[in-house]
């Protein structure tokens, strides 16, 4: 938590997931109860949408990562990331 400067906002929030050094979520806003709505409308958003995850923008956070063991979404696409090399992903019909 930290206070800071420059975003010229003079109400609401915004947040994001998208924090690429550390993964947390980042929200910048004028008030407490704004700032937690930020992330509820996103996720009640993908609700909406048919999302059936708690959080979808959470677990999008996680499929970018290439430390973790198993397998990440990369600018190169799916990527293993014990074998170090992309992935095809099998596509059918549904």
């Amino acid at each position: 938590v930290a206070v800071i400067r420059g975003f010229g906002l003079s109400s609401g929030a915004l947040a994001t997931s998208a924090a690429p050094d550390d993964n947390n979520i980042v929200c910048v806003g004028t008030n407490a109860p704004d700032m937690a709505a930020a992330e509820e409308r996103l996720d009640a958003a993908a609700a909406k949408l048919g999302c059936r995850l708690p959080s979808a923008f959470g677990y999008l956070m996680f499929l970018e990562i290439t430390s973790i063991p198993d397998y990440a979404i990369t600018d190169l696409g799916l990527v293993d990331c014990r074998a170090l090399t992309t992935v095809q992903p099998v596509l059918g019909s549904a």
